[in-house]
C-alpha cells in the first residue's frame, strides 16, 4: 500500500490558547490572503492541535497575538458537531499557506462556472498494541479553470492523484470546514495500475 502525503505549512497569528494539559494543547491561528481584485485583506481561520513535547513548548513560549509558522496534517472528522483539526508537527518562521496531498479520489462533483470539487482520502499508519493501524482522512479538493479542466479530462474516481494549493477555512452551521484550493493537480496513478507515474 502507498503511503500518502498530508502536509500543511501555515503562517499566523495566534488568536487564543486553550492548555488542556502538559501534553495537549488548542491553538486558533489566523492567517491572511490578499485579494487583488478587492485590494483587501481576507482572514482564515485554523484550528491547531499541539502534543507532547509540542504542547510544553507551546505552554512555555506562546501567547496570545504571537506570530508563528507551523507544519502538520489536516484531521478530518465526519461529525458535523467537530471542527476540523490541523495536527503540528514542526514549529517555524515563515510566511506561507502551502499544502500539499497525495491520495486517492472517491468522488468527484462538477458544478458551475467551470468548478470541480473532489473528495481525496489519505493514509496514516501507526501502531495501537503492536497492531499496524490504518487512519483514513477524507479531504474537499476545490479546483477552477485549468486545474478543473484537468481533473474532467484526466481524473476518475479511484485514481491516485497529487495535489498542491491552498487552505481554506470556512465556517458551516457554527463549524469549521477547511478545503483545499487546487493550484496544480497531477495523475500519479490510474485505477488498476500497479506502477506510480
Amino acid at each position: 500500500m502507498i503511503d500518502n502525503d498530508n502536509i500543511i505549512f501555515l503562517d499566523g497569528y495566534i488568536l487564543d490558547m486553550i492548555e488542556v494539559n502538559d501534553s495537549l494543547v488548542y491553538i486558533n491561528l489566523i492567517t491572511y490572503e490578499f485579494d487583488v481584485s478587492k485590494g483587501t485583506q481576507i482572514p482564515n481561520q485554523h484550528k491547531l492541535v499541539f502534543k507532547d513535547h509540542l504542547a510544553s513548548l507551546a505552554s512555555e513560549y506562546l501567547e496570545s497575538n504571537k506570530a508563528i509558522g507551523i507544519s502538520g496534517s489536516i484531521k478530518h472528522y465526519e461529525d458535523e458537531e467537530k471542527d476540523d483539526e490541523i495536527i503540528v508537527n514542526k514549529l517555524f518562521f515563515g510566511t506561507q499557506n502551502v499544502i500539499k496531498i497525495v491520495g486517492y479520489v472517491g468522488k468527484i462533483d462538477v458544478k458551475k462556472n467551470n468548478v470541480v470539487r473532489l473528495r481525496v482520502a489519505t493514509h496514516d499508519f501507526y501502531k495501537s498494541k503492536g497492531e499496524k493501524v490504518e487512519e483514513t482522512d477524507w479531504h474537499t479538493i476545490v479546483a477552477f479553470n485549468h486545474a478543473a479542466e484537468v481533473i474532467k479530462e484526466c481524473i476518475e474516481v479511484g485514481d491516485l492523484i497529487s495535489v498542491k494549493g491552498k487552505v481554506k477555512t470556512k465556517e458551516f452551521n457554527k463549524n469549521i470546514r477547511t478545503e483545499i484550493y487546487a493550484e496544480s493537480i497531477k495523475l500519479k496513478k490510474k485505477k488498476g495500475e500497479n506502477n506510480e507515474k
